[in-house]
């Protein structure tokens, strides 16, 4: 991979968002602008602790998984991936 400039970035990021805003909306209830950075993506971290917050010794996926289904967490390796 070369490198990217941060315009190229935020741009690829935008439309990362556009093409998952509707059907995380839709998945999670929420906004994916709450947990969105114009230039790093999907903030995981911030998801997993406070939306998602998962038990002890339960792996976020995991948790997903048994409150959304196997395609929420498809959804969210996507956009941790940036695909």
């Amino acid at each position: 991979m070369g490198y990217i400039g941060v315009a190229q970035l935020a741009a690829k990021q935008s439309r990362l968002f556009n093409q998952y805003a509707a059907e995380f909306t839709d998945t999670f209830g929420i906004s994916l602008h709450e947990y969105w950075d114009k230039i790093t993506g999907f903030d995981v971290v911030s998801f997993d602790e406070n939306f998602i917050k998962p038990p002890e010794g339960t792996s976020t996926a995991s948790a997903i998984r048994h409150k959304y289904g196997a395609r929420a967490v498809a959804l969210c390796k996507a956009l941790i991936r940036g695909e």
